[in-house]
């Protein structure tokens, strides 16, 4: 949008704005015409739009920062004149918004003063270049490994409210975050998949003690008290969004009763919604349920959420005006974000049933793992060379008198010393030794030894008995036959004999960067003593 009028030469200007942070870059931009503007900062363009008009005009500029929504807590009639504008410029940016939902937007602009800009599908990117670029990038791999890990088609991937997942995990501090993650992507620390690394983890439910705790199982367990606490969980989450996020009730009864039947939850007694509802709004929601179906209540759950709910939550707040008082960018943000809250508070109470909760019965649930991981130890030995029999010196209730650091060490020795002593082909003198041959050379194929030696190999001859000392050649230390040359076994011509090399000292091999007892551990524990530990 642009806007001309005539101004005086050298007449003063006011431009307020209420984003402080844009503020600060038009201070920057106004008291140093020669100021560079970071093109990876949000509204580059906009920035270098108005450096360019500041700099042709003649007029002196003022910036000034107005604080946004002071109408939610200071009653209108008490603000000034620039908020007043501001709240004002403010609503008719929302109401232009509201009546063009859904329309084909304008092309991208590239401004006069900005000479370049990235467009990619008709959009022009403004914020967070590189990441965009990325995942634009990626994009091809990514719908790929989405449609095999969930078994979708490719057409069910632009049904899911993306935005809204982007925006919740947007707000979210970095371990919480993981843990939605994990959450997505069927990740969670659960006993079948700490069995699945470690054998001597039970894969049992420690809550019901009769089925293989899997993610889908935590969210189903049938035993009472699980039952019982994930109902008042589910109760306390749902009217979160309902009243926060001013959810159509039509919607909440949608929601309520499939993910009851999901997670194995009695019925609603009475239905949200009391009578009947608007017509178009029955059917936006009827829509919702079967696009959800396509991608799975599972994933409702784990905050993957179909478009179709947005929509119909849209034309609800049309139909009735109950819009909230603070809009959010996204509908879906605020659900997800309360789903991912229900299933945080179904993790607590699984990690408490089973390392308890006050510190004295974690502990001893941590003694009784190490405890019983020393016995299958002593009760099933290891294969072990006779120089690492040392391990088993102390008898089993001496061992079992040290503290827990200590007996996790000795079962990282006995799991490290045995992996070394299973391949009787490569054993080596030391621990260091076995991970450079193993991880920087392949001994079975020589790939260390000399020249001529692997001419001896490949011809026909049997080795030759040692001899005396002679004059060191190029290929070894003997002078080499004739049909031992390369030039022989290419069926080339020498054109004269190997010249004799100059006596040297003779010089132990040593590799260019010696490996110490940490690289190597990085190289051979492969990660067995994090999952120990863990």
């Amino acid at each position: 949008v642009e806007f001309h009028c005539d101004i005086t030469a050298g007449a003063g200007a006011t431009l307020v704005c209420d984003n402080e942070a844009a503020t600060v870059e038009l201070d920057k931009i106004v008291s140093d015409p020669l100021h560079v503007i970071d093109s990876l900062q949000t509204d580059y363009d906009l920035l270098l739009q108005i450096q360019g008009e500041i700099n042709q005009s003649t007029s002196t500029f003022i910036i000034k920062w107005v604080k946004g929504h002071q109408e939610d807590k200071v009653p209108l009639d008490q603000l000034d004149f620039l908020a007043l504008l501001n709240i004002d410029c403010d609503r008719r940016a929302k109401a232009f918004l509201r009546l063009n939902i859904g329309a084909i937007l304008p092309p991208p602009v590239i401004f006069h003063h900005e000479k370049w800009g990235a467009v990619a599908n008709g959009h022009k990117i403004t914020a967070n270049l590189r990441e965009t670029i990325y995942e634009l990038y990626t994009f091809s791999a990514t719908k790929t490994y989405l449609c095999k890990k969930f078994a979708w088609a490719p057409t069910v991937l632009s049904t899911v409210a993306w935005e809204g997942l982007h925006n919740a995990k947007a707000t979210l501090k970095l371990p919480r975050n993981t843990f939605t993650s994990k959450i997505i992507f069927d990740k969670l620390p659960v006993a079948e998949r700490l069995h699945f690394f470690d054998s001597s983890e039970s894969p049992i439910c420690k809550t019901c003690n009769l089925a293989v705790e899997t993610q889908q199982h935590l969210l189903q367990c049938r035993e009472r008290n699980c039952r019982k606490h994930r109902l008042h969980c589910w109760i306390k989450h749902s009217k979160v969004f309902l009243i926060k996020g001013h959810t159509a009730r039509l919607i909440m009864d949608a929601i309520d009763g499939n993910v009851r039947h999901y997670l194995k939850l009695p019925p609603r007694p009475t239905k949200w919604q009391t009578s009947q509802g608007n017509r178009s709004v029955v059917a936006a929601v009827q829509r919702a349920i079967v696009a959800q179906h396509a991608l799975g209540w599972d994933k409702f759950l784990s905050g993957i959420i179909s478009t179709k709910w947005g929509v119909a939550q849209r034309l609800y707040q049309e139909i009735s005006g109950d819009y909230p008082k603070r809009r959010p960018r996204t509908w879906a943000e605020g659900i997800i974000t309360s789903l991912w809250e229900f299933n945080h508070d179904v993790w607590l109470y699984r990690n408490a049933n089973k390392h308890g909760v006050a510190k004295e019965e974690q502990s001893r649930a941590r003694r009784a793992r190490v405890v019983a991981l020393v016995n299958d130890r002593y009760l099933h030995r290891p294969h072990l060379d006779p120089k690492y029999t040392f391990l088993y010196n102390k008898p089993l209730h001496k061992r079992l008198e040290e503290g827990n650091r200590t007996l996790y060490a000795w079962l990282s020795s006995v799991a490290n010393l045995s992996s070394l002593s299973t391949k009787p082909a490569t054993r080596q003198q030391s621990i260091d030794m076995h991970a450079t041959f193993i991880r920087l050379s392949d001994t079975q194929m020589g790939r260390l030894w000399r020249p001529l030696r692997r001419l001896r190999r490949l011809s026909d001859h049997p080795p030759a008995k040692p001899r005396a000392p002679q004059p060191k050649y190029a290929l070894g230390q003997t002078s080499p036959l004739e049909t031992r040359l390369l030039t022989g076994m290419w069926n080339f011509a020498a054109v004269s004999p190997p010249t004799p090399l100059v006596q040297s000292k003779v010089r132990k091999k040593v590799f260019q960067s010696s490996i110490r007892s940490k690289h190597a551990k990085l190289l051979w524990d492969r990660g067995r003593t994090a999952r120990m530990m863990n």
